[in-house]
Formats: structure tokens, C-alpha cells, sequence
């Protein structure tokens, strides 16, 4: 072999050994590559990566910082989780709004609050809800009526937020209702003690006076503060029992008690004044008709629903009594022929003190808490009470209770 052949030879031979080696490293880069790739999408198991490497070093640091952010995340929803259902709780929204005074991000209680789709984000607040269109004054609360349909009071409280504001609610409505009642308890109270009480401090002064003696006016002064210390008695009992009924103190036992016999018992109660206005009383019951309740209760109950029918019946009129199943619960009926009750009055009938005819309830002998405790009795034994128009003319109380079968 030629000198000059052997020198190709070796020139060949050294450029396929450096394109092989050139060849295993391109190969190797790629490897490396996609494996870097594979670290960088986060699926470093989807190829083998050496720990000692710099892809297996990245992909470990990638990993831990995973874990880190993951755990992150995890206490971040566990604190939204938190907030809401404390908000949620509480009875309040909140409303995130940017310096052009539209709506970031809302609640969903706020978003019923403001009886607002979660799909208003993004449109201004003050045209969606004009009431709050020219609220001012940060972090002072005010308070904000929406008419509805439904009526809500609430509490607004506008707080600063980087370039926007953000408005805290909460709804008070129910707390301004109860505010209201008490407001009323406490006038209508110290308003049906004041008569009795002043009729019976006047007749005493005058009985004192020397009209004791007077055969024609003594017994009629004694009569007057006869009648008013009954009435404030019954009115003093009333409210006790109200009270008792309300704060949980009366203890029921709850057991099967036939309808009919009950009934039976309401309308004897009611007899004398039932005769006296010449109104009969009837009753239609199934035979073995029986709820759950307790036996006194349900006496109270009935009796207080006859005898309301009774005093508002016209004179010589009726009143009936009807019982059917509806269900698994019992419908008990107490039907009078009277004037009726006016449907923007039917929702507030079963307040204390609330009287349809204020004049003619007390000249009746009514102290316009015997619905209240109707309706506290019969929901402490897990039943309902309303009131129905009844045709021509009149009104159907009645009462829903488990049946026991």
C-alpha cells in the first residue's frame, strides 16, 4: 500500500470515528434536551433522568417547589372556604368594585342580597342597585331599603380598597322586624293596662268619695272594677302564658288525642258565650281522627280559636268545626260567619296585639294575644296555622297537626 493511500485511509478512518462521536453527542443533546423538556412541562417520570445531573437537580428543586405552591393553594382555598361560610353565617355579602365604580368580583350573598346574577360583575354597581348610587362616607355605616319583591333593610359599610372600594351587607331585616314588635309589645302593653287600671283607680276614688253609699251608683262603680280586674287578670294571664310558651318553658307531651272528644271540650268551654249572642256551635269530625299533641295545649288551642269564631260570628249566626286528613297530618277547621278578615291583614294576624277591629275586639273582652299563643302552642308541637277566607263571608282558622294513624 502507497504512502498516499495509507493517509486516506487513516483520514477516513478518523472521519467516521468523529462523525460516530459527533453522531452519539448530537444524539446525547437530544436526549438531553427532551428530557430537560420533560422537567421543564412537570412529567420528569416520563423519561430517566439522573438526580446528579443539572436536568435531575432542576427537576428536584421544580418538584419541592411544587409541593410548596400546591400546599399553598391548599391553605388559601381552605381560607376562602373559612371566610365565606363565616360570611354566609353571619348574614353578610361583599361587594368589590374598581375606581370607575364597577363591580370586580361579588359573593353570592351579596348577589342575593342585592337580587343581583352573578353575571353582573363587570357593570356599575350604582345602576344595577340606584339606592346606592350616591353612597359616601367610608367605613360609617348606613342603611339601605330595598322594596323588593322581597322588602330587605340592609346594612351597607363602604371600606377603601387600593383605587376602588369594596361594600360590606348584611342583612338586617329580620333584626328590624323584631325590633319593631318589641317597640310594639312595649306600647301596645302599657296601653291595654292603662284603661283597666284607670277605670278601677277612678271608680275606687269615687266609691271613696262617698258614692259607696249610694244604693243606685255603689254597685255600679263595684261592677266597673269587677269587670276591669277580670280583664286585666285575663290579660296578665295571657301574657304569662305567652311568655312561658315563647321562652320554651312550657313542657309538652306529646300523645294521641282524638279530635272529636277535643272538640267536644273546646265547644263546651265556649257554650255560655256562644248563648249569649244565640250563636250555635257544630262540629264534623271523622270517627277516629287523632293527632299528635298534647292534650292541655290543643284544649288551649281550640278553645281559643272557638271562642274567638264565637265573639266575631254574626248574632244568631254559627260557627262550625271540621277535621280531615290531608296527608300524614290532620286539618282542623273553625269557620265563622263574621265579617272576615282583609287580605292585606291576613299576614299580621297572628302578632300579639294585633287586632283587625281594635275597638270591637275590646269591647268583646279580647286582649288580641289569644291568635299569638295559638300559633306559639301549635308550632311547639310541630304543626301550622294560618287563616282562609271563607264564602260568602267569614274567616276558616285552621290548624295542621300530625296525624297519628
Amino acid at each position: 500500500m502507497t504512502p498516499l493511500v495509507t493517509v486516506i485511509a487513516l483520514l477516513l478512518v478518523a472521519g467516521l470515528a468523529v462523525g460516530a462521536m459527533t453522531l452519539l453527542e448530537s444524539r446525547r443533546r437530544v436526549r438531553r434536551g427532551a428530557r430537560m423538556r420533560a422537567v421543564l412541562a412537570g412529567a420528569p417520570s416520563e423519561v430517566e433522568v439522573d438526580p446528579d445531573s443539572p436536568e435531575g437537580l432542576l427537576a428536584g428543586a421544580l418538584a419541592a417547589h411544587s409541593t410548596e405552591l400546591t400546599a399553598v393553594e391548599s391553605a388559601m382555598a381552605l381560607q376562602e372556604d373559612r371566610l365565606r361560610m363565616v360570611m354566609e353565617h353571619l348574614g353578610a355579602g361583599l361587594v368589590e368594585l374598581d375606581a370607575k365604580g364597577q363591580i370586580e368580583w361579588m359573593d353570592s350573598s351579596a348577589a342575593q342580597m342585592l337580587g343581583l346574577p352573578l353575571a353582573a360583575v363587570g357593570r356599575p354597581l350604582g345602576e344595577l342597585v340606584p339606592e346606592l348610587r350616591d353612597r359616601q362616607g367610608e367605613g360609617v355605616s348606613s342603611e339601605l331599603v330595598l322594596e323588593g319583591p322581597p322588602f330587605r333593610i340592609l346594612e351597607v359599610r363602604l371600606v377603601p380598597r387600593g383605587a376602588g372600594k369594596a361594600v360590606v351587607l348584611r342583612d338586617v331585616t329580620e333584626l328590624r322586624r323584631l325590633e319593631r314588635v318589641r317597640r310594639d309589645f312595649v306600647a301596645n302593653v302599657s296601653h291595654e293596662l292603662r284603661t283597666p287600671i284607670s277605670v278601677i283607680r277612678a271608680n275606687a276614688e269615687t266609691l271613696t268619695d262617698g258614692a259607696l253609699q249610694d244604693p243606685v251608683a255603689g254597685p255600679r262603680f263595684l261592677g266597673g272594677i269587677e269587670r276591669h280586674a277580670e280583664r286585666l287578670s285575663v290579660l296578665v294571664a295571657d301574657l304569662l302564658d305567652l311568655s312561658r310558651i315563647e321562652a320554651g318553658r312550657v313542657e309538652l307531651e306529646l300523645v294521641s288525642v282524638p279530635v272529636e272528644e277535643a272538640l267536644a271540650r273546646g265547644a263546651e268551654s265556649v257554650h255560655p258565650r256562644a248563648g249569649e249572642r244565640g250563636v250555635q256551635v257544630a262540629w264534623d269530625v271523622p270517627a277516629g281522627l287523632a293527632v299528635r299533641a298534647d292534650v292541655m295545649a290543643l284544649d288551649q288551642v281550640l278553645v281559643n280559636l272557638l271562642d274567638n269564631a264565637v265573639k266575631y260570628a254574626t248574632v244568631e249566626g254559627g260557627v262550625r268545626a271540621s277535621a280531615r286528613s290531608v296527608g300524614t297530618r290532620v286539618r282542623i277547621e273553625v269557620q265563622d260567619d263574621g265579617p272576615g278578615v282583609a287580605s292585606h291583614q291576613r299576614a299580621r294576624l297572628f302578632e300579639r296585639f294585633y287586632r283587625v277591629d281594635d275597638g270591637r275586639s275590646r269591647q268583646l273582652g279580647g286582649t288580641g294575644l289569644g291568635l299569638a299563643i295559638v300559633k306559639n302552642l301549635v308550632g311547639a308541637m310541630g304543626g301550622t296555622v294560618g287563616l282562609d277566607p271563607a264564602v260568602p263571608h267569614g274567616a276558616i282558622f285552621w290548624v295542621e297537626l300530625p296525624e297519628v294513624g
